[in-house]
Parts: structure tokens; sequence; C-alpha cells
């Protein structure tokens, strides 16, 4: 078993050599940055390739593998060459004596070691799993973020747009003496604002630029390449709580259960060194030249009068029952997330269809209406400035969702294990 776990951990650390023909990951890497755009899956792929983190729990598994392999060895024999009962007033006659000590294994300890060991190198690769799942979330929100960016700055154009009509609205009805100049005045201050509020949406994007660099373990990542579309339908009505028993396999679920595996097995393994190694020896040698030479061999069996090895024995029985409650807690915490995504993913749903299909266009509408009415004078300046600013906000506010409903995407992706988050990377 441990031989195919550690051919697995060297496939996925990339330690296999790359045959002639394909390419090496800084080549995909350079292929992904020079496309024209920069997808989603993209980004995983990127990810993949190029996170510390990742990178980390690969070695991890690499290491357990080996802890794994150590822990099956049985122990080396012992070579020991002497001299004995040699007089100090005549050296001559002496002892010559060769000794090969071997200690035996009892309990089958060794068997038990190698076994909790394997629970603990298949608990890294769970380990691993977990942590893919988080940074692809992650990724999934960020590329949210930069889409989010992209249409706020082609809707800050529009908005842009409107007020810079209302402005000159106000300075038709000021030159014409119609309106007084504060009208010129509020609405200078509508563009400002705008203005004002497209500068700190930029600052947030240079935050979560750098951030999305971070998770590329650096990567100077093109990000105005990176595409896709915000509004998703697909996933609207392809879940319910019937999906909780997917968290039974969620890794951070599986995780928490194999260390439940591991700590039963290192009880068993305590249990087993209640028992203590054998030391079995055969001593060959010649005491004088003129004698013949002589065989010896023996047994020593330590006694366990005092340690029967009974702390550690209580130590990993309470070890076990501790991991069993966090097992249970950490599947009861996955279900609570689940359960708590499915309701903001549903709510954003509705808040987002009503706001697009019903508020948005009425608010465009009464836009509309509001500056055709002040420009021949049939409407007080604040309500077009009131008009003006309920339509600047529902827009926004539509965008906001749309943004935090892609990230609620990304969450209950995670959860769910569905698309490229439920890729093992080569783990079984």
């Amino acid at each position: 078993m441990w031989f195919k776990l550690l051919i697995v951990a060297l496939a996925i650390s990339g330690l296999v050599p790359v045959a002639s023909g394909q390419t090496g990951p800084q080549d995909e890497v350079n292929a992904i940055l020079n496309q024209s755009e920069i997808s989603l899956d993209d980004l995983f792929r990127l990810a993949e390739l190029t996170n510390p983190q990742l990178g980390i729990d690969r070695a991890r598994i690499s290491a357990r593998l080996g802890q794994a392999v150590q822990a099956g060895l049985y122990p080396n024999p012992e070579l020991t060459f002497g001299i004995g009962e040699a007089f100090l007033v005549d050296p001559n006659p002496y002892k010559m004596r060769v000794e090969l000590m071997q200690p035996l294994v009892l309990g089958g300890r060794l068997g038990l070691a190698r076994e909790a060991a394997n629970f603990q190198a298949e608990s890294a690769q769970y380990e691993l799993l977990q942590s893919r799942r988080e940074i692809y979330g992650q990724i999934h929100k960020l590329w949210a973020d930069q889409l989010y960016f992209q249409e706020v700055e082609v809707t800050f154009g529009v908005l842009m747009n409107r007020a810079q009509q209302t402005l000159q609205l106000a300075k038709a009805r000021f030159d014409s003496r119609s309106e007084p100049e504060s009208h010129v005045t509020k609405a200078m201050l509508e563009v400002y604002d705008l203005e004002v509020s497209l500068q700190q949406l930029r600052g947030q994007r240079v935050l979560s630029n750098s951030e999305t660099i971070a998770l590329l373990g650096g990567l100077n990542l093109p990000l105005d390449r990176v595409s896709g579309s915000l509004v998703n339908n697909e996933g609207k009505h392809t879940w319910g709580l019937d999906h909780l028993e997917k968290v039974a396999n969620h890794p951070a679920v599986l995780r928490a259960r194999m260390g439940v595996a591991a700590a039963d097995a290192e009880a068993r393994v305590a249990g087993a060194e209640r028992f203590p190694d054998l030391g079995v020896f055969l001593a060959f040698g010649q005491a004088r030249p003129e004698d013949d030479n002589f065989v010896e061999g023996g047994i020593s069996i330590p006694v366990p009068l005092f340690n029967r090895n009974q702390g550690r024995l209580a130590e990993t029985k309470s070890l076990k029952v501790m991991v069993e409650h966090e097992a249970r807690q950490v599947e009861n915490e996955w279900k609570v997330a689940l359960i708590t995504a499915k309701q903001n993913h549903d709510l954003l749903h509705e808040q987002l269809e009503t706001l697009e299909t019903t508020i948005l266009p009425a608010a465009e509408r009464g836009l509309n209406q509001a500056q055709q009415a002040y420009g021949v004078g049939r409407l007080m300046f604040l309500e077009l400035v009131d008009a003006q600013r309920t339509y600047a906000n529902i827009r926004l506010r539509a965008l906001q969702i749309q943004r935090d409903l892609a990230m609620a995407e990304a969450d209950r992706m995670s959860l769910l294990g569905l698309g490229p988050y439920a890729q093992t990377g080569g783990i079984q």
C-alpha cells in the first residue's frame, strides 16, 4: 500500500521527470499568461502550478509516506567484536568473540505502526484536497472581484454620462434664468461624488489584485485580461438541503475521519508496546589457539515490572476520544455552512431577479421622465437629483449582488465539490 501511495505522491509533487516532448510547469504558466483572455479555469490551473500552500501540502504527503516506510522497517542486527578474559600479567591467554545480536519485535507492533503511519499519510492527502478547495474558493471570489471591477468601470461611465446630462440641463436652465446657480452647483457635486466613488473602487481593485497575485505565488498576472461573466443561473435551482449527505465526502470531514482511524491505530500500537522486544544473540569465538572454537547463544527477556506503557496507553485512548469528538464537530460545522450558503445563495438570486426585472427598469424610466420634465420646467431640481441618485444606487446595487452571488456560487461549488473543485489531483 505504501509503495502505491509513494508513487502517487511523487507524481503530484512534480518529482516524476517530464517525458521528452512534454511541457513543464513553467511552460504551461507562460502559455496561460500569453492568452488574450484568462478564464476562471485558467486561474485554477495557475493556482495548481504556483500556489505555495499546495506545494507545502504535497511535500507533507511525501514526508508522511516516508514516515510510513520507516515505521514498518525491522530493527537492524548488531555485530560486536570483542576480546575478553585477558590477564594483565600474561596477556597471551584471552578469549576472542564475535557476537550477533538481533532484537525480536513482538505483538505485531511494526505492522500496527505502519498502518498508523499510512493513515497519517492519507490524512495528509485529504489535507491537500481541503487546501485545494479553499484556495480555489479564494481564487473564484477574487475572479468575481475582477469582473465586478470591470463592470463597475463601465457602469460608472454610464452614470457619469447621465450626471453630465443633468448638469447640462441645470446650466441651460440657469442660463435662461429659469433656475438659480445653486442647481448647477448641486449637479456638479453629483458628478464629483461619482468621481470620488470611482477612485475608492480603484483602490479596492488594487488590494484585490495584490491578494490574487499572492495566491498565485507572486505571479505577475495580467488581471485586465481576466474574463467571464458574473451572471450564472446554472446553480439557481440545482441544489437543496438534500445535498447535506455530500458533506460526508468533503475533504475536511474525510480528513477528520482519517484522524480517528490514525488515533485508533496509535492506541493499538501503544497496546502492542506493552510487550518489550526480545534480544537474541549468537556468538562465535576462541579461548586459546590450541583449544577448539566455541559457540554461544542466548535470549534477553526484559521484565515489564514498572513500565508497562500504561501512560502511553492512557494518552492514546484519550487522544482517540478527542479526535472522535473533533470529527463530529467538523461534520456538523460543514452542515451548518452548507445550510447557510444555500440560504444566502437563494436570497441573492431572488434579490437580483427583483432588481433586474422590476426595480431597475422602473428607476431608468423614472430618470428619463425626470430629465425630460425638468428640461421643460415641469419638475423641481431636487426631484431630478433624487431620481438620478436612485437610478445610480440601483445600478450599483445590482452589480454588487451579482458579485455576491458569484461568491456564493464559489461557496456552493466548494462545499459540494462541483466542477474543478471535485478534482483529486491524482489522489485516489
